[in-house]
């Protein structure tokens, strides 16, 4: 499945097809920014301290 495919598949679940183009992809947005810290934030309670420290050192740098 691509990802316009799964796009597609989250805005017919919710019901969302009638927005405008635009507050869909806002939506899709804050959807995406929700999903990916619940996963940081499971993933991060269960690693070692060790690799949390890493992880959050990793998180600290400038992006190029």
């Amino acid at each position: 499945m691509d990802q316009f495919d799964l796009n597609e598949n989250i805005i017919a679940r919710l019901g969302l097809q009638k927005l405008p183009y635009e507050k869909r992809v806002k939506m899709l947005e804050e959807i995406t920014d929700i999903v990916i810290k619940r996963v940081t934030l499971r993933l991060m309670e269960n690693l070692p301290e060790a690799e949390v420290a890493t992880a959050n050192a990793l998180a600290a740098k400038p992006m190029n």
